[in-house]
């Protein structure tokens, strides 16, 4: 009999007790494979974002950063909107348009209730005077429309449809500057009409905007389409030649890399935060195998010295030990990669009832978790093992012949 069907013949007669061991390390993998596949998943999906963020603009000009970084959004000046006249006077550059946006703007209810932020983040912008430039459309409703003037403003679909908000009613706004009253005039979507926002976001047009967000200020920056066969690098230096230091100019890829980044940061902390709560499980599972292997090794010492009479070495001894738990760990692997996947679901339909507005994410497993349940499966139920192995190692023969 060789040892390996001599550990699956001990493992079948303790099925009971070899299957409970094993769900406890199957729920600490599944837990774990499943943040990483949500998160993974939401990386990549926050990744499009970005893209998209950014589709219909070739550069950005801001000023530069007191902090001396280009990468740096902090301490920011605001630009005078004259800047635009002097950007389209430049060759190569087809047309300009200013953006304006502050967070924490809060609309408030018909019952004078601020709207619940719930899990996603509050904003208002300026509408864009130059669609084509924008992220944001009035939804084709036969209704809504893009705001006009000081009295109106707009809201994105979902946020309206969520709290209640009518078209043709009379609204309160939290802003920097203070509550005003508006008129909402229409909804809005974001990139596409079937998007779910992960923001709630109210609209001006772009003057109403630059008071109640920054005070009759200008703009936080202006975005620059390129004119069809113009350089971006000839057009970014002939930008940089007329403005000076004082301005940075930001190409759609720097843009997009620093959205990436901005959200892979929210993400780490996201993610760290459900692997502790995983770690906590895999240290009790760990626990609870290693008792059951110093428990099972104790009871089956006159069985080991049996195998050492019939001519089995020391090695052979320990590595039954060993294999048994080769066997939990490939089972625990393999079954908690699986519910990983009902885990991750899981994660988002919660996020998802918690009011987040996360981007649909794609159900991909890629080398991360599968490595991650590898590891955690195999490898920590192996070296768990070692210990009562080298235990069963120290049996000898004359343990077979010894009174219970």
């Amino acid at each position: 009999m060789t040892l390996l069907r001599y550990s699956l013949r001990n493992i079948a007669a303790t099925r009971i007790r070899f299957t409970l061991t094993t769900l406890a390390v199957v729920i600490g993998v599944a837990l774990t494979v499943g943040v990483l596949i949500n998160t993974d998943g939401l990386r990549a999906a926050l990744s499009d974002l970005a893209g998209d963020l950014y589709d219909q603009v070739d550069l950005s000009v801001r000023s530069q950063s007191t902090l001396g970084n280009a990468d740096q959004w902090q301490d920011l000046r605001l630009l005078d909107p004259s800047l635009k006249d002097r950007l389209e006077a430049i060759d190569g550059v087809e047309k300009t348009a200013g953006a304006v946006s502050e967070f924490n703007v809060v609309a408030i209810g018909a019952d004078g209730e601020a709207i619940d932020p719930e899990l996603s983040q509050q904003g208002g912008m300026g509408w864009p005077e130059d669609e084509s430039l924008g992220r944001i459309f009035p939804l084709d409703d036969g209704v809504s429309r893009r705001p006009a003037g000081p009295d109106e403003f707009a809201m994105d679909q979902h946020t309206a449809a969520a709290f209640g908000f009518r078209i043709g009613e009379r609204y309160q706004v939290a802003t920097p500057t203070g509550t005003h009253r508006f008129e909402l005039v229409g909804v809005f979507y974001f990139m596409e009409p079937d998007f779910q926002s992960p923001f709630q976001l109210v609209a001006w047009d772009m003057d109403t905007a630059r008071d109640v967000l920054h005070d009759g200020g200008g703009y936080d920056l202006i975005d620059v389409r390129l004119s069809s066969g113009a350089s971006l690098d000839e057009v970014t230096a002939s930008i940089e030649r007329e403005l000076g230091p004082a301005y940075a100019v930001l190409s759609q890829q720097e843009q997009v890399e620093a959205r990436d980044q901005e959200m892979s940061d929210l993400l780490d902390v996201f993610r760290n935060a459900l692997l502790a709560f995983a770690v906590i499980v895999l240290v009790i599972s760990a626990f609870i195998t290693y008792n059951t292997f110093t428990l099972v090794t104790g009871q089956r010492l006159k069985e080991f010295g049996l195998l050492r009479v019939l001519g089995a070495d020391r090695r052979q001894v320990a590595s039954t030990v060993a294999l048994e738990a080769l066997v939990m760990g490939a089972l625990a692997a393999v079954v908690g990669l699986g519910l990983g996947l009902l885990v991750s679901e899981a994660i988002g339909g919660i996020l998802a009832a918690a009011g987040s507005n996360l981007p649909p994410t794609e159900l991909t497993v890629g080398a991360g978790p599968i490595l991650a349940a590898l590891a955690l499966g195999v490898g920590l139920t192996v070296i768990i093992s070692l210990l009562p192995a080298m235990r069963a190692r120290r049996v000898t023969p004359m343990v077979a012949l010894a009174d219970d």
